[in-house]
């Protein structure tokens, strides 16, 4: 008889033999409050293979986490992470990239200035994209293959503006965002939401959709896979709109910070 390790399957590999639980989104991004958690199976190799940038999306967002009511935490594991020998070196490197930047307001009046952070879109787009497969696999059992999911990043407080845009636009992977059934709060300042089309091809296919918003950086994040027999039997899509569906973004929805 088989132990129960060796039938669980990995989530970002597909393969069975999962022994480790993995948090989604990183642990690091969340607060200590007791809020949901979402913990997937996942093969230890395949687990800390992203480690580095998630540390990395961290030293990013962490400082702006004083800005939600429950983000303290974040804050201080940021700057306690700082204080080692490894997290000083990265913060070396992370602030050679500054650069003088003029503060405005929202009217877009200068108020001020101070320096602003050369941040790397692949390396906090990886984590975003694992978070992603880490939501569908959940909300549907469908494992998605590394390389499925394309995403763009933006500053949070753009979000509402975006997505505004984005919807009088009449862009598909929005609106099946605004009309999805799922959504995941972690936090005050970490939540997931997401749609799903069913496409009408042979096989079905599935067109994910979702938004990631991790602190001070969202994401927005899509991708197109087959239905296959894991799929839970609750798992809810909705009838493509009447728009063009084959629009996936490549760098984003809009034009980076």
């Amino acid at each position: 008889m088989k132990r129960k390790s060796e039938q669980r399957i990995c989530y970002l590999c597909g393969k069975k033999g999962a022994g480790s639980k993995d948090h989604v989104p990183p642990k690091c991004l969340l607060p200590k409050d007791g809020r949901t958690r979402l913990t997937l199976w996942a093969h230890a190799e395949c687990n800390v293979a992203t480690s580095a940038d998630e540390e990395y999306l961290r030293d990013v967002v962490g400082p702006a986490a004083i800005d939600f009511p429950d983000g303290y935490d974040v804050v201080a594991a940021t700057f306690r992470s700082w204080s080692t020998p490894q997290g000083a070196r990265r913060r070396e490197m992370f602030m050679r990239t500054a650069e003088p930047v003029d503060i405005k307001s929202k009217s877009g009046e200068v108020v001020g200035g101070g320096w602003g952070i050369r941040t790397d879109h692949n390396r906090m787009g990886a984590v975003a994209e694992k978070i992603a497969r880490g939501i569908v696999f959940h909300d549907s059992g469908i494992h998605v293959p590394a390389g499925v999911l394309r995403c763009g990043d933006f500053h949070t407080e753009n979000l509402r503006e975006v997505s505004e845009k984005e919807l009088d636009a009449g862009n598909p992977i929005w609106w099946a965002i605004v009309m999805g059934d799922y959504m995941h709060q972690f936090g005050s300042g970490v939540l997931v939401r997401a749609g799903y089309y069913a496409l009408p091809t042979t096989p079905i296919q599935v067109m994910a959709n979702l938004v990631i918003v991790v602190y001070s950086v969202s994401f927005i994040v899509s991708g197109i896979f087959l239905l296959d027999r894991s799929a839970h039997r609750h798992f809810r899509m909705m009838a493509p709109p009447r728009a063009p569906i084959g629009w996936v973004p490549r760098d984003g929805v809009a034009d980076r910070p």
